[in-house]
């Protein structure tokens, strides 16, 4: 995997494909090669870079910079020197293509959302929900503070698709690794005075845009890619039936399909669908 040494710091990436640039951001708890289903379907149509996320895979993280910060700081090194990329982001690493997209218009050809867990967009438009996913996060996050961490591995991955029980032992003990910083970063998720993006900067973004989601997901990620649909003209929004959280990781073709159908339309008139 190609690297990069920085101010004390590495920066790890994927490289896969020929085409067009595109940058690919995956979630918490995971690393770059969350993306290898989906880039191996994408591999004749775009070039990808993507990187581990701060304090994930082999890239590291500086404590004195807010994990999300330094995540977009990082997409941006990765574009530097190329044109600008189709940029597909997944749960938090959706938050960072939100931001990159609202704050870097430039940068951004189009921008796909798989469920980015940006809580905080909800405060003023459903503050039902918003308030219904503080109380749904709190197990978690009260064990963190006891660092009790089992707990709270169990209770985040429960509610996001992947049961503590199902995990092998080396993936579990990376999870445990990587939960601090997570459960750290969610303040930046879920209070809107801490927030870095807010509904009134969607409208900056100006790319074809694609909001996914699984049909088995928990409701609130359905209502956050309604707000950001609602902010940005001709948003399309599709809900994959049987699939949950991690679907970029258990349905790559799904996923990678319905990026194909916006960026190269009729691309996948013979692949299988990604509906249904």
């Amino acid at each position: 995997m190609p690297s990069l040494e920085f101010g004390g710091r590495t920066l790890s990436w994927r490289e896969a494909g020929e085409g067009p640039p595109a940058l690919l951001l995956h979630c918490s708890l995971a690393h770059s090669g969350a993306w290898a289903g989906v880039m191996a379907r994408l591999s004749t149509h775009l070039a990808m870079r993507a990187p581990d996320l701060p304090g994930h895979g082999a890239t590291t993280h500086d404590p004195a910079v807010p994990t999300q910060d330094e995540a977009l700081a990082d997409a941006l090194r990765l574009l530097e020197g190329q044109a600008p990329a189709h940029v597909i982001g997944h749960s938090f690493g959706g938050t960072v293509a939100l931001r990159l997209a609202a704050e870097h218009p430039g940068r951004v050809a189009s921008l796909t959302l798989f469920e980015p867990v940006q809580f905080s967009l909800l405060a003023e438009t459903d503050p039902e929900a918003h308030a219904q996913e503080r109380r749904d996060a709190a197990e978690a996050l009260e064990a963190a503070l006891d660092e009790d961490w089992e707990t709270a591995a169990r209770a985040f991955l429960d509610r996001w698709g992947t049961p503590w029980e199902s995990l092998p032992t080396e993936r579990a003990a990376s999870i445990m690794k990587a939960l601090p910083l997570t459960l750290e970063s969610n303040l930046c998720l879920l209070d809107p005075a801490v927030a870095r993006i807010h509904p009134d900067d969607l409208g900056r973004i100006r790319c074809p845009v694609l909001l996914l989601a699984g049909g088995a997901s928990p409701p609130v990620v359905r209502r956050i890619n309604a707000v950001i649909a609602g902010r940005i003209p001709g948003a399309r929004s599709l809900s994959l039936p049987g699939v949950d959280h991690m679907g970029p990781i258990t349905h790559p073709d799904r996923v990678a399909d319905a990026i194909l159908d916006m960026i190269a339309p009729g691309s996948v008139r013979h692949a299988r669908p990604c509906g249904g």
